[in-house]
């Protein structure tokens, strides 16, 4: 078995913007990569490629928010787990 990225975390897959593609990034221990497209992180936990996917699906309740599933993404994890944001209904035409 041939290791592509020996003392690293496998690529995580990251769409920046509105781009169609995601970015490869690999991660070393230790390093983390936020998502910006939800309220969510990878962290790389060893040299062995653990690495842990934390995410809020939607508000904490005691965000008291009108809508618990608009989150804020523009925000970092974890604070984007209790910061509002407004939804919007996007049909299309």
């Amino acid at each position: 078995m041939r290791v592509k990225y020996p003392g690293q975390c496998y690529p995580v897959h990251v769409r920046i913007g509105a781009k169609k593609k995601y970015d490869l990034i690999a991660l070393k221990p230790g390093e983390e990569a936020n998502d910006p497209n939800t309220c969510g992180t990878t962290v790389c936990m060893n040299s062995m490629g653990l690495a842990y996917v934390y995410y809020c699906p939607r508000t904490l309740p005691s965000s008291a928010c009108d809508d618990d599933k608009a989150l804020n993404t523009m925000v970092k994890f974890p604070e984007c787990c209790w910061n509002c944001s407004k939804s919007k209904d996007c049909k299309e035409k």
